[in-house]
């Protein structure tokens, strides 16, 4: 249990632990006191504590970054309707496009990417839609978190990319709010982790030479109006993708150091 409250249990996995903290405080202010529970696991899943929350708060709300199908929604309320039915809300993907994005923020059809030779990759990690294409550098980073914080460690990811690219004079930022990372209103990094069991997996994208073209045919994770940059478009250069690698591995290591 990460925090207690009597009015109702919210359970988080993953990354949405860091989002039911935000639900609790916000219910906070209109006098609800809520139980946040960190399930770090489906299997196993801790039963006991499960039920225990249930009688005492009386209604449960779980949350997941996944399909709420055959996840973690599905898990609890198998054993709360086995042991202890209580009113229940599973909140998470819905059965539709993919797990993870919003088919309104595909600006044309799957049928018109086919035609291009585009393909629609189905994922299970945080964000919204976004494109991978030549030019990038992508890097997952996979650690066992033993400091369960993951809001730190994509914060960390941006630090990381951020401190890479301004040894190539690109002054890149965080936006509040925002996740990835930015130069002057422009995405140059995008950012999705997943999580299983604690080890990461997924990672960033950073637009080194891409053709930017691409990702007018979305809203750049699920961003209305945002716009996409790379570090050629800024520096007015080639960069050596394997420099920029480098450094970015350099960068990485340096930042995500004491998370495992």
């Amino acid at each position: 249990m990460v925090q207690d409250g009597s009015d109702v249990t919210l359970v988080g996995i993953g990354l949405m632990l860091h989002q039911a903290l935000e639900a609790a405080d916000l219910l906070k202010r209109d006098t609800i006191t809520a139980r946040v529970v960190d399930l770090a696991t489906v299997k196993p899943l801790d039963e006991d504590l499960l039920v225990r929350c249930a009688v005492e708060t009386g209604c449960v709300v779980t949350a997941e970054e996944h399909s709420v199908i055959g996840g973690l929604g599905d898990a609890v309320g198998e054993v709360l309707l086995r042991r202890h039915p209580v009113p229940m809300e599973r909140i998470g993907v819905r059965d539709s496009f993919g797990r993870s994005g919003d088919q309104a923020n595909l600006l044309v059809s799957e049928e018109v990417l086919t035609r291009e030779g585009i393909p629609v990759e189905l994922t299970s990690r945080g964000g919204d839609v976004t494109y991978h294409g030549p030019g990038q550098l992508v890097g997952y980073p996979i650690v066992r978190l033993e400091r369960p914080d993951l809001h730190r460690f994509v914060r960390c990811i941006e630090s990381a990319l951020i401190d890479a690219l301004g040894a190539f004079g690109v002054p890149s930022r965080r936006i509040e709010g925002q996740t990835g990372v930015w130069v002057e209103g422009k995405k140059i990094a995008s950012i999705g982790v997943g999580v299983r069991r604690w080890v990461t997996y997924h990672g960033f994208a950073l637009n080194v030479a891409t053709d930017l073209t691409y990702f007018q045919r979305i809203h750049l994770c699920g961003l209305k109006g945002r716009e996409a940059t790379s570090m050629i478009e800024i520096t007015g250069r080639d960069i050596p993708m394997e420099e920029v690698r480098d450094r970015v591995a350099e960068s990485c290591a340096r930042h995500l150091r004491g998370f495992s």
